[in-house]
């Protein structure tokens, strides 16, 4: 038999007990889970904290110092969980200030269980959905970070057998065509023979440069048109 789904874990923070003993009975109605009660705003971020529920619901006027919007601002910074106001007033000036939590829905008391139903259950949908693209965001980053570290693996190698390699074989003909200005008849054809086999593994460590580079930036480049250039030479050479 497939598990049964938990149902969402609801905390409620209001301080009419007549009020919030009706809320919590409307949601065991409805199927969810009240798993605390709260009157004041820094008792509600407490148990945010200690309980994690899924959604809180959060009564904007609040008889404390800290009142359910400002609760809301801190239970959404610390604990990233949705919120939905209840509040009896309709206040344009209250409504603007609890807009800037980012909650997840409004309830005007007094409200009915269907009410109460459509707003929770578009809350929870939006809060796993956007929970869904901070995954995917979050694997999308990570994603990036190994390709850009693994690019820069990639030119570090390239550079280092550039310098390493390729630099000496450059600087061994250097050395060879100075000295030739010094040498004559077999002496001076040994040393051109040296460097056309310098040449010959300088075209080999480029070659095999080229090969370890992805096609589509061998084009962009230009070298895999240089490499096939540079193939007759060394034949015609040899």
């Amino acid at each position: 038999m497939p598990l049964a789904l938990k149902p969402s874990r609801i905390l409620v923070v209001e301080d009419e007990a007549i009020v919030a003993r009706d809320i919590r009975n409307q949601l065991l109605e409805l199927g969810y889970e009240p798993v605390g009660h709260a009157t004041r705003g820094e008792e509600a971020i407490r148990l945010a904290g200690e309980l994690r529920p899924d959604l809180v619901l959060m009564d904007i006027q609040l008889a404390s110092v800290m009142d359910g919007i400002a609760a809301a601002q801190a239970i959404r910074t610390q604990f990233a969980l949705p919120v939905v106001f209840l509040t009896a007033f309709d206040a344009d000036q209250i409504l603007e200030r609890a807009k800037l939590t980012e909650p997840f829905g409004y309830l005007l008391k007094p409200f009915s269980t269907r009410e109460l139903c459509t707003v929770l259950t578009m809350a929870l949908y939006k809060h796993q959905a956007e929970a869904k693209l901070i995954s995917s965001t979050c694997q999308l980053q990570a994603l990036s970070r190994r390709v850009l570290e693994a690019q820069e693996f990639e030119r570090r190698r390239v550079a280092v057998e550039l310098h390493d390699e390729l630099g000496q074989l450059l600087t061994a003909i250097k050395i060879n065509l100075q000295l030739s200005e010094r040498l004559q008849g077999g002496a001076l054809i040994e040393l051109n023979t040296e460097n056309i086999r310098i040449v010959e593994d300088a075209l080999h460590q480029v070659r095999r440069l080229a090969t370890g580079l992805r096609p589509a930036l061998l084009d962009d480049l230009g070298l895999s048109r240089m490499a096939l250039t540079l193939a007759p030479s060394r034949d015609h050479a040899a």
